[in-house]
């Protein structure tokens, strides 16, 4: 298989090299000789890597980014990996984040920063919204939840503001300038995003070089003089994520920036959710009880589409209490909702058929909470809820396998 796909991937670059040659007329790889040419695969001087490489440093020639562009080994391996290998994962990416690059791109032109960054959520969750980690980082810029109360994102029981594509965003916009403004450096950046700005200053110790805040005056002339190098310098020091995680976005910025290229179809029709950019949208502040398949009913508006912009409401309802959360919605929905509230409040909105609370059921899980006992471990947790253990381990963040009479663990039950 593996043979198949080099073979595959040096047509796929010798066709590509004749392309940028066309303006020559010639071929870069023709036998002087009249003989045969043996298949282009079989050529003694060229390989894979050579071929591929001359590809992206043309193409990279050609984008304009603030980000500096490097080929590099890793690169290369995440562009055939996701370019060759997975296409059908990466043509799904690409899809659900088509629906989201409106928000994100609107988010980032109100901030100073690159609009690269835009493709980390390709990175981190493909595009989910309702995205979970091993370490138990969520949504679509995959928080941890220290993080993202770091950066005012609600994380309770009912709401997960991790899941809100609108507010974290901007979390993470605020958390990559925070980030930029103490390395000045955007791979340095990009890889404490990854693992945290004490790993990469730990890192940074550990190389026996100068770090921001010990040194600022050595640090400017050191980030001026090496470049994407002073990240090189690291990558025996940081974890295996963290060596992969730069460069595995330079890859995805550029096979996404050059998708038709590729032949990459994504298809946007199949994606179950869809958001818009926030001058199309309003929000309110309410409390329950209240349900989205209530308001789904009264507006008028698709469930799915109910559901992604209130993403954050993590089981699709609000319990009954004072405490106000936030409500998006297309903007005439919102009207038609304040129209309601002015005599009536939301709590009394008509209760929905049982097809709509069988779609909420669908897209929201019910949670309980599981009070550990002497003797229990996740296995048998899990298998009395018909659960897995890992699915225990990412919702309640939970790294090994440890845990302790009396702790409360949480189980969304679909």
């Amino acid at each position: 298989m593996r043979t198949f796909l080099n073979q595959q991937l040096l047509i796929t670059c010798y066709t590509i090299l004749l392309t940028l040659n066309a303006t020559t007329r010639t071929d870069p790889l023709a036998h002087t000789s009249d003989s045969v040419s043996p298949p282009i695969w079989q050529h003694p001087t060229i390989t894979v890597d050579s071929l591929l490489d001359s590809i992206l440093h043309a193409h990279f020639a050609m984008m304009k980014t603030t980000i500096p562009l490097v080929v590099h080994e890793r690169v290369r391996y995440w562009v055939r990996f996701y370019g060759v290998r997975h296409r059908q994962w990466f043509e799904q990416y690409l899809a659900q984040f088509c629906i989201l690059e409106p928000v994100i791109q609107e988010a980032i032109r109100q901030t100073n920063l690159p609009e690269e960054l835009k493709y980390i959520v390709i990175v981190e969750s493909g595009g989910k919204l309702n995205a979970v980690s091993r370490s138990g980082a969520v949504g679509p810029w995959q928080f941890i939840a220290s993080t993202a109360r770091l950066y005012n994102l609600k994380v309770s029981t009912w709401i997960d503001e991790r899941r809100d594509l609108y507010l974290s965003t901007r979390a993470a916009l605020a958390f990559f300038t925070d980030l930029y403004n103490k390395f000045q450096d955007w791979y340095l950046t990009l890889a404490s995003y990854n693992c945290g700005p004490g790993r990469v200053t730990w890192a940074l110790r550990r190389a026996r070089l100068p770090t921001p805040t010990s040194h600022p005056q050595q640090w400017d002339s050191l980030t001026q003089q090496l470049g994407p190098k002073l990240f090189e310098r690291l990558l025996p020091y940081l974890p295996a994520e963290t060596r992969n995680y730069v460069y595995r976005f330079l890859a995805v910025l550029y096979l996404a920036e050059f998708a038709a290229w590729w032949e990459f179809r994504p298809d946007t029709h199949q994606v179950k959710y869809w958001v818009y950019p926030t001058d199309q949208t309003d929000t309110l502040h309410v409390h329950g009880p209240l349900s989205l398949a209530q308001i789904a009913y009264f507006t008028g508006r698709p469930f799915q589409e109910i559901a992604a912009l209130n993403a954050a409401w993590r089981t699709g309802k609000l319990p009954n209490t004072r405490i106000r959360y936030i409500l998006r919605l297309p903007c005439s929905a919102a009207q038609r909702l304040r129209n309601w509230r002015q005599t009536t409040p939301l709590t009394q909105l008509p209760q929905p058929p049982k097809t709509y609370l069988a779609i909420q059921a669908q897209y929201f899980p019910r949670v309980v909470y599981h009070r550990v006992r002497k003797g229990e471990t996740l296995s048998h947790i899990a298998r009395r809820y018909g659960v897995t253990v890992r699915q225990l381990q990412q919702w309640n963040g939970i790294r090994g396998h440890i845990i302790y009479p009396g702790q409360r663990i949480a189980i969304y039950i679909q």
